[in-house]
């Protein structure tokens, strides 16, 4: 004899969903990581209309070139333009990010030299971060929006140049006790040697 067997429609149990749910959730978590390492957001606007989506290219994307001048002649000596080399300036990161967002306001060197003193890893007992002093319980997702860390110059800065859009230097404590003041001409000095021919 044959018995009929009985199939019936059961829906998944709720094991089995959350199963499910928490593998796809990975699998789009390792996906979102795997294309915001490769990948960054600028806006279309600022070059030609260029897509808002770019490869990376490196850890400091950014980077000018040299633009130092030519050495000059010692003891009256005659140089000739050929072979001459360009003098070689030390790369510094924080300068250049800080170059990117704000160019050459003195304001902006001024209050990184008095909050961190040009120091991208500096950390604070208030939950201040990095070269600009983020206030990460406030601006962590700011980060995480481009996938940044706090102790990179550069991702530092551009989180700072979004809030100074916001509000301006407000919310940066040096600035409403006028401390970065103590700093404004030592900032010159360093911006006018550094950038020198830029």
């Amino acid at each position: 004899m044959i018995k009929k067997l009985n199939f019936q429609k059961k829906g998944l149990n709720l094991k089995t969903k959350i199963l499910v749910f928490l593998l796809l959730f990975m699998i789009f978590e390792y996906l979102n990581y795997k294309f915001w390492s490769n990948y960054s957001v600028q806006s279309p606007i600022l070059i030609k209309f260029q897509s808002p989506i770019i490869k990376k290219k490196g850890i400091y994307p950014y980077r000018q070139t040299n633009n130092t001048p030519l050495k000059s002649s010692k003891n009256g000596q005659i140089l000739s333009v050929f072979g001459q080399e360009r003098e070689k300036k030390e790369f510094r990161p924080e300068l250049e990010a800080i170059y990117i967002y704000f160019g050459k306001d003195i304001t902006a060197y001024a209050i990184a030299m008095a909050e961190s003193g040009l120091n991208c890893k500096r950390t604070s007992d208030t939950s201040d971060y990095g070269l600009m002093q983020i206030h990460l319980p406030l601006h962590q997702w700011r980060f995480d929006k481009f996938g940044g860390k706090w102790d990179n110059c550069f991702d530092n800065v551009k989180v700072a140049y979004e809030i100074y859009k916001e509000q301006k230097w407000e919310p940066w404590s040096v600035y409403k006790n006028k401390r970065y003041l103590d700093y404004l001409e030592q900032a010159k000095l360093l911006v006018n040697s550094y950038f020198e021919g830029r």
